[in-house]
């Protein structure tokens, strides 16, 4: 067993009842190796950790009781448990997650802070098309991502069901705040968010993946040809960068 195996173990023994995490004056609860960054953080050189708060701290002063999430790319559901502690009721917070091993702990999360009713779990991706799409499901881990290559195929190599926005957007409450964590997956699904984007009352919370962009066969130039499309404007999240450090890992909002 390696180092990081006998902490994760370690830390299994000791929450094995959930750990802590605070969130607009909530404790919430977290099974072991997926309590969301601490606060303290916020200054990290890690570009990785320090958007993770940033993004955090964006959530608890921005996610009001009747807003309503859609969290694409949910992974162990940490944003999707935030809003829901905020939410005023049900049908306000909608999880979209093909691992199933994240899926899964996601799940254990949800039940531990007894929110089985106000969050809805779906097992699919969110893509440019309606259908089937191939994913790298990676065990639970954050890396985990669609194919777009239909020629490549490895042990980790699944089938998933997929939608888009605009279907969606007919099937769904409409959403106040879109998160959207994919892996480079997420100029796809803007191209297929017609609806969403047209609405100035949405705002669009997105991890750009520049290292993933050339497997999707996308760039930046795509990227900002739908936010002038839809009359909308990058905000940076990072105080550190400037907009014409872009594109670069981390997340905008738009």
């Amino acid at each position: 067993m390696n180092h990081h195996d006998l902490v994760a173990a370690f830390k299994g023994i000791i929450y094995r009842n959930g750990e802590g995490y605070l969130f607009n004056n909530k404790k919430l609860l977290f099974t072991a190796g997926s309590r969301p960054v601490r606060r303290k953080y916020i200054n990290s050189e890690s570009d990785v950790v320090r958007n993770d708060v940033l993004q955090i701290n964006y959530f608890e002063q921005n996610f009001k009781p009747d807003n309503v999430l859609w969290d694409i790319g949910a992974h162990n559901g940490i944003y999707s448990i935030f809003a829901a502690s905020v939410a005023k009721g049900n049908d306000q917070v909608f999880s979209f997650e093909p691992d199933n091993v994240a899926r899964e702990i996601q799940l254990k999360n949800i039940r531990l802070n007894k929110m089985q009713n106000r969050i809805t779990v779906f097992d699919m991706a969110v893509s440019d098309h309606n259908g089937t799409l191939h994913f790298q499901a990676l065990g639970g881990n954050a890396n985990s991502h669609i194919i777009k290559d239909e020629n490549y195929s490895d042990s980790n190599t699944i089938e998933v069901k997929t939608k888009t926005l605009d279907t969606l957007a007919q099937e769904l409450p409409l959403p106040t705040y879109v998160k959207i964590d994919t892996e480079g997956a997420e100029i796809d699904i803007l191209r297929a968010g017609e609806i969403l984007l047209r609405n100035k009352d949405i705002t669009f919370i997105c991890e750009l993946h520049p290292f993933a962009w050339n497997s999707f066969n996308v760039t930046y130039n795509d990227f900002l040809e739908i936010l002038k499309k839809y009359d909308r404007q990058v905000k940076l999240l990072d105080p550190r960068k400037k907009l014409e450090d872009l594109p670069y890992y981390g997340t905008v909002i738009f």
